[in-house]
């Protein structure tokens, strides 16, 4: 049930292109974004449901603590570009981090074009 609320919240955020305000100030180098915000815009877009703002904090908030022990060995360049990315939908600790976990595995591979 965990995976599937996940992708309802992700999913319901994209759909509804939730737009809270994000604030630009940086705590611990980290990007600071309106969470409890987020989760109330997210509930709302599926009819105020309780559950899936309380699921919403929950897993931004284990998306926080996850990014927040690695924060500083992620490039600026990538640190900035998933701000942007997360930043776009009104702030989600789930999509930096999922942003972060993809361009970091893109990073890591080293491609040769075969003729």
């Amino acid at each position: 049930m965990r995976v599937t609320c996940r992708a309802f919240v992700l999913f319901a955020a994209l759909v509804a292109g939730i737009s809270v305000p994000v604030s630009d100030v940086w705590a611990d180098g980290l990007p600071r974004y309106d969470v409890s915000g987020y989760c109330a815009k997210v509930a709302d877009t599926v009819g105020g449901s309780e559950q899936i703002r309380l699921s919403c904090f929950q897993q931004e908030q284990s998306a926080y603590n996850a990014i927040k022990v690695r924060w500083d060995d992620v490039p600026g360049k990538t640190q900035s570009y998933c701000d942007q990315v997360a930043s776009s939908i009104g702030g989600s600790y789930m999509i930096l981090n999922s942003c972060l976990d993809q361009e970091m595995q893109a990073a890591s591979q080293s491609p040769e074009f075969q003729y």
